[in-house]
């Protein structure tokens, strides 16, 4: 059974603060006057090639997916090193992830989590938070519990992906990190 593949929706994103004033300038210590990181992309995906999204969808079966993959391109305009922390969240139950990771002091970074504990049918969302906890941006995604039948398969679901370590990964401008 060929798996949807329904254009990933766009992701509600969180309200910032206003940018620096006309004079320029800029706070560089924490806090007031801070420029905050702002999402400008935030899709999921079934794979990531070449530090980009493959296979962007919005609704993944359990039995097709090993991992999920939270995409998220950030607009960094203070160029300032930080670190934003991403979770899958079922609609009902606990989140899972809460994978931290780096954004470098450039402009414009790419960097995406997976999780492999996503298993529960139903509605989720991959959230993504600043250092203090404030939602930066939200997308939806499904997941169903139809599981594919493998050719010659005898008609049973593929036994479910053991879990995997975390793995973090960064290199010019990017990256990336595992959720269990």
């Amino acid at each position: 059974m060929a798996a949807s593949t329904a254009p990933a929706r766009e992701p509600i994103v969180g309200r910032s603060a206003p940018l620096p004033s006309a004079s320029g300038h800029r706070s560089t210590g924490p806090g007031a006057g801070a420029v905050p990181l702002h999402v400008k992309r935030l899709v999921l995906a079934r794979s990531i090639a070449a530090r980009e999204p493959v296979d962007v969808a919005s609704s993944f079966s359990t039995g097709e997916i090993d991992r999920i993959y939270a995409f998220v391109e950030i607009d960094n305009p203070a160029r300032s090193e930080s670190d934003i922390i991403v979770t899958f969240e079922p609609e009902h139950g606990s989140a899972t992830g809460h994978v931290r990771l780096q954004i470098g002091a450039a402009p414009r970074w790419r960097t995406w989590a997976y999780t492999r504990a996503a298993r529960q049918p139903g509605a989720w969302a991959a959230v993504v938070r600043d250092e203090q906890g404030t939602e930066l941006a939200r997308t939806a995604f499904e997941l169903r519990s139809d599981a594919p039948v493998a050719p010659g398969a005898s008609g049973s679901p593929a036994a479910p992906a053991s879990p995997a370590q975390p793995t973090t990964g960064a290199t010019g401008g990017s990256s990336a990190a595992a959720a269990r």
